[in-house]
């Protein structure tokens, strides 16, 4: 497993999340959550699994039907050079957690406006994040509707090709 993807400090948060809400489940997608994995052996004798749906490797129109359907996407990386995953979870509604000091995240959730920012290190301080998301719906909405917005304003491929269009014509004007 990459250390940099984190995903055992991820596990370590949701485990005191899972004990204060039950009711929660993770769902953990990629190629390497999968029962035969390796890594899953030492998270099962490390009791991290209660609530964990192992998804495995997932075609992209189901990611974003799960992300669509879901309370919240906790993105633990230590580092990201820009996060598409955070971008189509923010297109379709679902707030993002992500690190506050994990490469391009804060830039990609507007620091902090478009989501939720946290020492992904911590998983004191993520678990922390976890429930203030799960348990202030309001908020969460608000962060959802100005992060859908956000995404679009920002990062749509027509928004992105009129602002290579602006930077040529800049080029070809001087």
């Amino acid at each position: 497993d990459d250390k940099r993807k984190n995903v055992e400090t991820l596990l370590n948060a949701f485990k005191i999340v899972h004990n204060k809400f039950p009711n929660t489940s993770l769902s953990l997608i990629g190629p390497s959550f999968h029962q035969q994995h390796p890594i899953i052996k030492e998270w099962e004798k490390k009791e991290l699994l209660n609530g964990i749906q192992l998804m495995g490797a997932t075609d992209h129109d189901k990611v974003l039907n799960i992300l669509s359907h879901s309370n919240l996407m906790v993105h633990p990386s230590l580092e990201e050079t820009f996060g598409n995953t955070l971008i189509e979870a923010m297109a379709v509604g679902c707030p993002v957690i992500g690190g506050i000091n994990s490469g391009a995240v804060p830039f990609v959730l507007d620091n902090g406006h478009a989501g939720y920012l946290c020492d992904v290190t911590s998983s004191n301080l993520l678990s922390d994040t976890i429930i203030q998301v799960i348990t202030n719906p309001k908020e969460r909405l608000q962060k959802s509707i100005y992060a859908k917005k956000y995404c679009y304003d920002n990062f749509s491929s027509k928004n992105i090709a009129n602002k290579y269009l602006k930077l040529f014509e800049n080029i070809l004007n001087k």
